[in-house]
């Protein structure tokens, strides 16, 4: 599948469903996992919802999530390819540059900005 075709609105692919993984990561270093088949349009949504049965995807709030497929950013009614991985993303909790600046800080002096002191 050509990555052009990922996250095309509803209708122009005229994708006819197949085996579609959910993958999620409901907290940092855990990654759930579930695999169902949809007949017909593949989308973000319908896969939600033909999960239902699973409490844990039951549990998702749509609004805090950004779906994808493979990597790529999705709108929740985008036609997907029948094989997709649809993918969904969580808010970012911490800036990364924030996150990096205070583990420099929390390591101390050390590498090439280590203090030495000269030996006479």
């Amino acid at each position: 599948m050509a990555p052009a075709e990922v996250g095309v609105p509803a209708g122009e692919t005229g994708a006819q469903g197949g085996s579609v993984e959910l993958v999620w990561s409901p907290s940092p270093r855990r990654v759930e996992r579930r695999a169902v088949t949809i007949d017909g349009a593949v989308t973000a949504r319908r896969v939600l919802e033909a999960l239902q049965s699973d409490p844990m995807v039951a549990a998702l709030g749509v609004s805090q999530w950004q779906p994808g497929c493979w990597g790529r950013r999705t709108g929740w009614d985008d036609e997907l390819p029948p094989d997709a991985r649809v993918e969904l993303y969580r808010a970012l909790t911490v800036d990364p540059k924030e996150a990096r600046r205070q583990r420099f800080q929390a390591q101390g002096p050390v590498g090439r900005f280590r203090r030495r002191t000269l030996e006479r």
